[in-house]
């Protein structure tokens, strides 16, 4: 039997077998993901593609907000309105230094506490200067409400001649530099305002995530002496389009005041690269909600957008189509729901010479709904079909005989919030076309979680799937996300298709706004440990801002920040697997204080619950057991490798041996390493 007889020798022999054990383990880290450290999984995409700031002929980009107004009643705020936006700018033409710009607005006034509503349309023609300054400005308006059309205008914008637009801002921003901002009319401020980049800031806008500038106009009190502002813009680096406005406004003796937020929603300019760092949240202003829906008062307001395409002759003609819907509960009385739903539709094509704002139609449209079944008892409609360009209206049309086809029908208004995966439920499509659908049924084919205004909200999936129409020239698939704890629905997408091939369309809609609480936010956090994905889970009612989830497997903790409005409870209800991480007992602690909590299983996952008081609050949740470094089954074909490595490694390196004892073991060696 060979031996070593050489201490230093045997060193070496050591330490070569160390570092094979070292290359080994790193080795065998990467290949399960885990590099000895755990991380939450994402996931990035980038675009290389070299980027030409706006303005460009032919660009257009449209925001969509909301704002929600204020008064002070017996020393606290009240709201007393909402106010629903879009706001699009379009390049029509460039000549020379010139850009030739439209701007369209639509805001929908709703005001479930006195019952009024009206929808405001605005198309103002701008020249301006490619270093932003505005040149003329010529601007055109109608009003309409549920009795009909109530006023038209149309005059010179003269006040804002000189000032500096922000349709666009320049790219070549950094922090510290001022920027000039007009405010259109001058009723709040006389000429430019002076704008500080005062931060920079990533948020995901239209499925991307953007690098911005902050430009912030600080609180400025208004030519009247009576209110204050303050604005900022979240403005693309690439581009210099804004993706995003927030204002805040009141009066100074605190009376009244109001709160906007508006977002990119849709735009044909390339935004550039996308970002590879972590978003903020997109949406950060926090409407007054409460329980509840359907019941009086309560709104939601959906940005739909149609992009399709037919052929006309050998000619494929592309077409789009922006629409601001608002489903309104305006009473209810036992069982019976009255409901009115009003669209601001914008039809362009090109081709067709239809442009901004040339075939806008208006309809409005009254339901009495049974609270319980969902069914239609009674319908009647309008439709005014505006032209903005000739400020000239045809209406009001009575839509009724189109609708009454779906009484008995069940309204896609809300949706059943008992549901299960398997469930059918039918939706009514409005005027049963020939092209079009009946009373459809869908099945509930998943539950899912979507981001609705920045909050993860828990989702039923409702499917349908390829159904002809009527009268089977069209073949239709669409899938619903309904909240669960309210039935309002948080989005969807349709897609049309001619069964002769001659023609297409995709439909989408989001929530943009409601005044309804759509209940508990749900997270939903991945984790990798050891080449293995689980997925911690946080219904809360407060907000957790995702970045700071973390998972420390050496200290068997998760942790994660909750914020929430002062003075209200928060809760959180954590979900964990039992094969990532368990307690016995568990710890958890707010802000490094052990509060209770309330524990329960079912095999497989632990829940625990527990409350707090809302402010900033750094959450920690440690248990006594984690999934190990290494499982087990890893673990012993791991140590047979490397020993069998060293033994080899050995039997090459060593000397030839002189006879000694027979008695000397040849592994002693390594098993001081193991």
């Amino acid at each position: 039997m060979k031996r070593f007889t050489s201490s230093k020798i045997n060193l070496k022999v050591c330490m070569k077998f160390v570092l094979l054990a070292l290359v080994s383990l790193l080795l065998l880290s990467a290949t399960l993901g885990t590099g000895f450290i755990t991380h939450v999984a994402c996931e990035q995409t980038t675009n290389s593609d070299p980027v030409d700031p706006f303005p460009q002929a032919g660009k257009f980009y449209t925001l969509a907000g909301r704002t929600f107004n204020w008064a002070s009643v017996g020393g606290k705020n009240v709201t007393t309105g909402h106010n629903e936006e879009l706001l699009k700018w379009s390049v029509q033409d460039i000549v020379g230094d010139v850009v030739l710009v439209n701007r369209t607005m639509v805001i929908a006034y709703i005001q479930p506490e006195t019952g009024e509503n009206y929808t405001d349309t605005y198309d103002i023609d701008y020249e301006i200067a490619m270093n932003r300054t505005i040149l003329s400005a010529h601007q055109k308006y109608m009003r309409f409400d549920t009795t009909g059309f109530q006023r038209a205008s149309e005059y010179l914008l003269d006040e804002d001649i000189g000032e500096h637009t922000w349709a666009w801002f320049s790219t070549d921003l950094y922090i510290g530099a001022y920027v000039l901002v007009g405010w259109t009319y001058d009723n709040n401020f006389l000429g430019d305002m002076l704008y500080e980049v005062v931060g920079e800031e990533v948020i995901q806008v239209v499925g991307q995530k953007q690098d911005c500038w902050m430009l912030r106009m600080p609180p400025s009190v208004n030519i009247d002496g009576t209110h204050a502002r303050t604005e900022t813009y979240w403005v693309d680096k690439d581009t210099g389009v804004p993706l995003k406005v927030y204002e805040e406004c009141w009066a100074l003796d605190g009376s009244s005041g109001f709160a906007l937020e508006d977002v990119l929603v849709h735009t044909n300019i390339d935004l550039g690269q996308e970002s590879t760092q972590p978003a903020s949240p997109t949406y950060t202003l926090t409407v007054p909600t409460t329980p509840g829906f359907p019941e009086a008062g309560k709104f939601y307001t959906q940005y739909l957008l149609d992009d399709g395409w037919y052929m006309k002759g050998v000619t494929n003609v592309t077409w789009y189509d922006e629409i601001q819907l608002s489903c309104w509960v305006i009473n209810v009385t036992g069982n019976e729901a009255f409901v009115c739903k009003i669209f601001w539709d914008n039809w362009l094509c090109e081709t067709e010479g239809m442009k901004e704002l040339e075939s806008v139609a208006i309809y409005y449209r009254f339901y009495n709904i049974d609270i319980t079944t969902r069914e239609i008892i009674d319908i009647n409609g309008t439709l005014y079909a505006v032209n903005m360009t000739s400020l000239t209206y045809v209406g009001p049309l009575d839509y009724t005989p189109y609708l009454v086809c779906d009484i008995g029908e069940e309204t896609d208004s809300w949706l059943p919030t008992d549901l299960y995966i398997g469930a059918n439920v039918n939706i009514s499509w409005p005027r049963d076309r020939p092209n079009s659908l009946d009373n459809a049924t869908y099945t509930v084919i998943d539950e899912t979680i979507i981001s609705t205004l920045s909050e993860p909200q828990a989702c039923w999936m409702l499917h349908l799937p390829p159904t002809l129409s009527i009268d089977g020239t069209w073949n239709y698939t669409e899938t619903w996300f309904s909240d669960k704890d309210t039935g309002v629905p948080l989005k969807y997408c349709c897609k049309g298709e001619a069964v002769d091939g001659n023609s297409a369309y995709v439909e989408t809609g989001n929530l943009i706004a409601t005044n309804v609480d759509l209940g508990p936010q749900t997270y939903v956090f991945p984790v990798v440990a050891d080449g293995q994905t689980f997925q911690v889970v946080v219904v809360t009612n407060s907000t957790i801002a995702i970045e700071t989830f973390a998972f420390s497997q050496g200290n068997m903790k998760i942790s994660y920040n909750v914020t929430g409005p002062s003075d209200t409870a928060g809760f959180c209800n954590v979900t964990i697997p039992m094969t990532l991480l368990r307690g016995t007992p568990w710890t958890v602690k707010i802000d490094t204080i052990a509060v209770t909590y309330t524990i329960a299983d079912n095999g497989t996952h632990t829940f625990l619950y527990f409350n707090y008081n809302h402010s900033n609050h750094l959450v920690e949740i440690t248990g006594t057991w984690v999934i190990p470094e290494f499982p087990p089954a890893i673990i012993l074909p791991l140590l047979m490798a490397l020993t069998m490595l060293a033994v080899v490694f050995a039997k090459k390196k060593a000397p030839k041996p002189k006879p000694k004892s027979p008695f000397f073991n040849p592994f002693s060696q390594s098993k001081k390493l193991q």
